[in-house]
């Protein structure tokens, strides 16, 4: 039987070849304290790594981009794959490298025997076992279960979630010194090394940005009509909305996927526990029964003792005297204390009883109702003054109403103020020069399930925010409304047959989809590596043997769009002229959205 582990990161280093030793005299007595001080921070599955052994790691990798400069000065070396290990090298800054060793997935099975060689091998294979030898496992590197492009996409979001967090190394470098880039270096990328899901990662669809909700238009004009000059951003569980101006700022990918973890689901009330009653309520259907918690259907038996009660010996075991005569003690119940203090004070000479008072009330009650109070009567004196009068006997709308009982109206509620936003800071930097990094601050409204967060220090009021929060959801509720009700039932048919995906990425870390787009396929992957290997490439096409899926890639589809679409068209009986009327009409629905208005010429004309 064979088992299966999946790829697993082995170790993750990032160094700089350009550090110098802080102390000169160092590398006369050590030779390889240069090469130690160019790491900055090492992690590995093996919790203990000796020094000789990762400055070997560290130096094979530089060996290895050193040798590809050699070849090809502009294009470094970003991978190696040998049988069962994959290593990637990222560059995120001049004289930064991030480099990683992941091992693939594998299977472990017992060898098969050749039927050829007949019961000689069978025979030696008993006499191995009857000796005490165990037969060595055959193992099988599954070469699919990573991929080059994922593994660097989420080192270099790895990467930019470090720079908004604490900024550029570079700045870390210059401005507080190496012992505090390795110290935010350790903190930072030794918890996110292993709880990198690499098999996970392999997922197309994800690296190409953060997708925008398809309804994202009319809230995008709502945003950039409430604050046109502020960058704004709208996130949802599944979707993003950008406002115009967020969206030309070029903020870096993974700012909003940042943003988006604020966005906490509301916690599930905690039920309380119900009192339990004397009988449970199904004691009636299991009566007579056997259950888990009886044995061949025998009440269980209830062992708790009260310890506390008083065992009295019975008079036959007294050695002296006469036995004595006992009640049982059903009959003689013990005094409460609480119960006989009680009724202490209940006796009817504690009573006090105002005689004047009760004589009062009894007249009120049997005599005419009067609206003026009697003269001696203190408790009618007592109820004008205090107002109570105005609610047995309301005026009339007509009648002016008395000075004494302006005191005693209440105030309408006052409604709740708008709810304060929350504040987080990151580090961004301009895009001319996106090594200086600054310390921005975020402001944010966090109502599950709409977050609205704005870049810099000068928000919108927390009112115009709360507004906007709710015509945001009424715009997103009315969409859903609007396209559950104009939808028929659908048909068995197009239930079983699944539907087509697509996905439109223009490369500024936004993506257009018509659903939440993740393929497992390889073939997609395999279509962005010919894009980036030969820019002349411009339509890729393959289909599956099982099953016989259609893969498509284009990119460019107008002489001044450098987007990409990718398409998987998930019907067997489908030919290439279908499959390209398929993304002609993507691309028609991506025109008509009025997403990209000089799509639409193009696209009329190809069709």
């Amino acid at each position: 039987m064979s088992t299966r582990i999946p790829p697993n990161l082995l170790y993750l280093t990032i160094y700089n070849p350009t550090l110098t030793p802080s102390d000169p005299t160092a590398v006369d007595d050590d030779e390889d304290a240069e090469e130690q001080a160019h790491i900055l921070f090492y992690t590995s599955k093996e919790r203990a790594v000796s020094r000789d052994r990762m400055l070997r790691q560290i130096g094979l990798a530089k060996a290895l981009i050193n040798f590809s400069e050699i070849f090809a000065t502009e294009d470094q070396c970003n991978n190696v794959h040998s049988q069962g290990r994959r290593m990637i090298m990222v560059s995120p800054e001049p004289d930064f490298w991030v480099h990683a060793c992941v091992e693939l997935a594998k299977r472990t099975r017992p060898p098969t025997i050749s039927r050829s060689k007949g019961k000689e091998k069978a025979k030696s294979a008993t006499i191995g076992r009857s000796k005490g030898k165990e037969t060595a496992l055959v193992t099988e590197y599954e070469d699919s279960s990573v991929d080059d492009i994922a593994l660097r996409e989420d080192i270099c979001r790895g990467y930019e979630h470090f720079k908004l967090k604490h900024g550029s190394m570079t700045h870390i470098l210059a401005s507080l010194g190496q012992q505090a880039l390795e110290l935010q270096l350790e903190r930072f990328f030794t918890p996110w090394a292993w709880s990198w899901e690499i098999e996970e990662a392999n997922i197309f669809g994800r690296h190409l940005g953060a997708p925008i909700h398809p309804k994202h238009r009319p809230i995008t004009h709502l945003l950039d009509s409430t604050c046109p000059q502020i960058p704004a951003i709208i996130i949802t569980p599944l979707y993003l909305i950008p406002s115009t101006s967020f969206t030309q700022t070029h903020y870096p990918t993974s700012l909003p996927r940042l943003i988006s973890t604020l966005l906490l689901p509301p916690s599930s009330p905690i039920l309380a526990e119900e009192p339990l009653g004397d009988k449970p309520p199904d004691s009636d259907a299991n009566e007579g029964r056997a259950t888990p918690s009886t044995f061949l259907g025998m009440p269980s038996m209830n062992l708790n003792m009260n310890m506390s009660l008083k065992l009295n010996w019975p008079g036959y075991l007294t050695f002296k005297g006469k036995r004595a005569e006992q009640t049982p003690p059903s009959q003689t119940p013990l005094p409460d204390p609480a119960i006989e203090q009680a009724g202490k004070e209940r006796r009817p000479e504690d009573v006090i009883v105002d005689k004047q008072a009760l004589d009062d009330a009894i007249n009120s009650d049997s005599g005419p109702p009067s609206d003026l109070p009697v003269e001696g009567d203190k408790a009618s004196t007592n109820t004008l003054l205090s107002g109570g009068e105005d609610q047995l006997h309301p005026p009339s709308p007509l009648s002016p109403r008395p000075s004494s009982d302006t005191s005693s109206l209440k105030a309408p509620p006052s409604p709740l103020p708008p709810p304060e936003l929350s504040s987080m800071y990151v580090h961004l930097a301009p895009l001319d020069n996106p090594l200086q990094t600054q310390r921005t601050t975020i402001h944010f409204l966090a109502r599950y399930p709409v977050l609205l967060a704005f870049i810099g220090s000068d928000p919108p009021s927390p009112s115009e925010v709360q507004v906007l929060s709710l015509d945001a959801l009424n715009i997103l509720d009315e969409d859903s409304l609007r396209s559950s009700s104009s939808e028929t039932l659908p048909t068995a048919a197009k239930i079983l047959q699944p539907k087509d995906r697509h996905i439109i990425s223009k490369g500024t870390g936004f993506t257009h989809s018509n659903e939440v787009f993740e393929s497992k396929g390889e073939q997609l992957y395999v279509a962005q590596k010919l894009f980036e290997s030969d820019p002349d490439i411009r339509e890729v096409f393959s289909r599956g043997v099982n099953p016989q899926y259609w893969h498509i890639a284009k990119r460019g589809w107008t002489e001044e769009a450098d987007g990409q679409i990718y398409m998987e068209v998930l019907r067997k009986e489908t030919t290439l002229s279908d499959v390209d009327n398929v993304m002609i009409g993507a691309l028609r629905k991506l025109a008509a959205s009025n997403m990209e208005a000089e799509v639409l010429p193009s696209v009329t004309e190809t069709g």
